[in-house]
């Protein structure tokens, strides 16, 4: 198993690995624009012989708190015949180095939803609760 930041080809395993089929356009259209735009995030991924089998959309920002650039781990997916197998654990072991070799100043881990199987995969992993509470409006 190796990790690089994915390419436009991989598009369409991205979206199925991120959606269900009903959202699949509106997930492909978000790839996409990450893909296009190397400056505001880069999406690693976890192949096997060639085949993406997990992914993390890492996207960029600056924190006023920390001084400098943070990022956002907004997905974070591995393919269910892949799940504990250390799959997950190795990829997220690549995004930390990857924000270390890039000068990031903290990770902060987004989810929508995130059951207690998760929470106790990142927290096992060092993430911490935050006292940030997320609020949103779609315009």
């Amino acid at each position: 198993m190796y990790f690089e930041a994915a390419t436009a080809n991989d598009s369409p395993r991205l979206t199925e690995l991120l959606s269900e089929p009903e959202c699949a356009s509106t997930v492909a259209r978000g790839l996409a624009y990450v893909l296009e735009h190397p400056e505001r995030g880069v999406i690693l991924v976890a192949r096997q012989e060639g085949r993406v089998v997990a992914l993390a959309s890492l996207f960029f920002t600056v924190s006023t708190a920390e001084g400098g650039r943070v990022i956002l781990l907004q997905d974070f997916g591995v393919d269910p015949a892949f799940r504990g197998q250390g799959c997950g654990t190795r990829l997220l072991e690549a995004v930390l180095d990857y924000a270390r070799k890039n000068g990031f100043l903290r990770i902060t881990h987004w989810s929508e939803t995130l059951g207690e199987p998760a929470r106790r995969f990142f927290r096992s992993h060092g993430f911490d609760d935050s006292g940030m509470i997320p609020l949103r409006q779609l315009p």
